[in-house]
């Protein structure tokens, strides 16, 4: 009924093939999204006098790769990991990659079943490049509370 897997032991060939075709390909060939994918208003806007940024969080990232590329964008205690912003959008985009390989498309759902970690921000952020919607599922649900919440979310994939 769900697929629970590890991408980056499933699909290293994906991830270096994805990272030697980037440099020469738009990220939406890449993921097969097309060049007809635009951003569409679906907000509105409350009382400021800031207009709201209007871009995805995908876009946000590159953005910011492109300003800061060494800069540390996170860092991992737990394993003694440090990513620049460079390193964590070659990572986001191998496991969006992986993500496209498995059949997760625009609008999915992807179920991310774990507590806080370093893949979880990865799996976050590669969902945000397809423009697959991102499900936590709590770590401490008892049996009955996952359930129901696999049930009724529906997710293609659970990660």
């Amino acid at each position: 009924m769900y697929r629970a897997i590890s991408l980056t032991s499933r699909f290293p060939l994906v991830c270096q093939t994805f990272r030697d075709v980037r440099a020469f390909s738009s990220s939406a060939s890449v993921y097969g999204l097309g060049s007809d994918v635009a951003l569409k208003e679906s907000y509105c806007h409350g009382a400021s006098d800031k207009p709201l940024m209007g871009k995805t969080i995908g876009v946000a990232l590159q953005e910011t790769v492109e300003k800061f590329p060494d800069k540390d964008a996170f860092v991992y205690r737990a394993e003694g990991s440090r990513y620049t912003y460079r390193q964590l959008l070659d990572e986001v985009d191998c496991l969006a990659a992986g993500l496209t390989a498995t059949g997760v498309r625009k609008g999915d759902r992807v179920g991310m079943w774990g507590p806080n970690s370093k893949e979880w921000i990865l799996t976050q952020y590669a969902c945000a490049r397809i423009g697959a919607i991102l499900v936590n599922v709590n770590p401490a649900y008892r049996v009955e509370e996952t359930v129901y919440a696999l049930r009724t979310v529906r997710q293609k994939l659970l990660h």
